[in-house]
């Protein structure tokens, strides 16, 4: 076991730093989320997570930076909304080519009536505006109420203000909800995506991304 992670970390570290050379020429790619996005339980993280297998798909042209803050959601007032976080901020320091939005399951817990506004201020602090660059995803089925998430919200509320906003601004769509609601593609806790369904996402996000291109 130890000689197969030893293995699995010089792998990804030859990798780290061949995507390191000339970035400046790269075509680069923002995933703005929380713990489905980070990689939250996959192990490692920055082997199993989607952004990571959506670079593994996509090859050296591109440069997939993961945003993902978990905990964060989009309507709280608190220190756990997403633009209180440090991912926010890096993700604001380089220009990117691409944006891949996937937020929306924690304001399921205290959900507000303001996360349609809230969701749009959290926009305007990109250069996204009227492009064909960004993908606004769903979050993705819960299928348990652990941590107090409630599918409910997930599904009605939230689903359709995101889908309004992508709609509204006429950006590409990922309605994980839609796509992937099977457990296979989620861990035991019923809310964070297992290695399958990592795959699963960065596969669908690949297509969509030059979808027309």
């Amino acid at each position: 076991m130890k000689k197969w992670l030893f293995i699995i970390l010089i792998i990804t570290f030859c990798i780290y730093l061949v995507l390191k050379i000339n970035t400046n020429q790269k075509i680069n790619i923002a995933c703005i989320g929380d713990s489905n996005t980070e990689g939250h339980g996959l192990f490692p993280k920055f082997w199993y997570s989607y952004p990571s297998k959506l670079q593994l798909s996509l090859g050296n042209k591109y440069r997939v930076y993961n945003y993902g803050e978990a905990g964060t959601c989009i309507a709280s007032s608190n220190a756990n909304n997403y633009q209180n976080s440090q991912s926010f901020e890096k993700s604001l320091s380089l220009k990117h080519d691409y944006f891949i939005f996937l937020l929306g399951t924690n304001d399921s817990k205290d959900y507000r009536d303001g996360f349609f506004q809230a969701y749009e201020n959290l926009l305007d602090n990109y250069d996204i505006r009227g492009k064909k660059n960004v993908i606004i995803c769903t979050p993705p089925v819960a299928f348990s109420n652990k941590w107090g998430i409630q599918n409910e919200i997930l599904s009605t509320e939230i689903r359709r203000s995101i889908l309004k906003i992508a709609v509204k601004n006429d950006f590409k769509i990922l309605d994980i909800q839609s796509e992937m609601k099977s457990e296979i593609y989620y861990q035991s806790d019923g809310i964070h995506f297992n290695a399958k369904g990592t795959e699963r996402i960065a596969q669908i996000l690949k297509n969509k991304l030059f979808d027309n291109q």
